[in-house]
């Protein structure tokens, strides 16, 4: 499982790098806000996307 992590909330696309060939791959996508709560900053996150199912060429 990979994770990657975007900061800029103005990315729309990410490329990810070193996946095998003729490999099926599945991405889901959730995003997350950072809010205070009683002085700390946490990370609140919404649900996860549907399933997106690639191969790679």
């Amino acid at each position: 499982m990979k994770t990657s992590t975007i900061s800029n909330n103005k990315t729309v696309s990410k490329t990810v790098t070193k996946l095998t060939a003729k490999k099926t791959y599945y991405v889901r996508v959730r995003t997350y806000k950072n809010v205070k709560v009683n002085g700390k900053t946490m990370k609140l996150y919404s649900g996860w996307s549907t399933v997106k199912k690639t191969t790679v060429k």
